[in-house]
């Protein structure tokens, strides 16, 4: 994180915790609390998105936020948050590459030989290269929602019961003879 990052991050701290700001704007040593905090930032790598997360978890209760009695610990909160928010980050990543390596291993047949799975994994596997790919292009939850269910109703349609209109079972009902 650059010093200019921390001037944007102090900025959303104060908008998001105003007495926060206040009180540090009333400090004696400000410049000398405001270097310790950076400090602290860049001995843990923090960038300024991670920062501006952990402010917004704390902000939404997600996260300890800085108590009246204990704002010196600020930067300390924010580091912890972060690190949390790291720690959530690698394991839906673990998740998603085990399922990976699991599609993966039903891809390659590795599953005794049986069709119905193989094939299965084969389109399973279809999904997950679709899903990964779709991600990078910074598509929406939303859109990768609706692709994912898109993709799930083509690759498995037994699963899902077909729609027919009422004009088509009419249609496809045995007709009677009138006399």
């Amino acid at each position: 994180m650059t010093r200019e990052e921390f001037k944007l991050w102090l900025l959303d701290l104060g908008i998001k915790f105003p007495d926060l700001s206040s009180w540090i704007n009333a400090l004696g040593a400000k410049q000398q609390t405001l270097d310790c905090w950076y400090s602290l930032f860049v001995d843990e790598r923090l960038t300024l998105a991670e920062a501006m997360e952990a402010t917004k978890a704390m902000f939404a209760g997600r996260a300890e936020a800085p108590r009246a009695y204990d704002r010196e610990r600020t930067a300390t909160l924010v580091i912890e948050a972060c690190k949390e928010l790291r720690q959530r980050s690698k394991r839906k990543d673990s998740e998603l590459e085990t399922n990976m390596l699991s599609a993966k291993r039903k891809r390659s047949g590795a599953n005794d030989g049986n069709p119905y799975e193989q094939a299965m994994g084969k389109k399973l596997w279809g999904m997950v290269e679709g899903y990964t790919a779709l991600k990078k292009t910074g598509a929406t939850p939303q859109e990768v929602e609706a692709w994912l269910n898109k993709a799930d109703r083509e690759a498995f349609p037994n699963s899902y019961p077909q729609k027919t209109s009422l004009f088509d079972e009419f249609n496809n009902e045995p007709q009677q003879a009138y006399v």
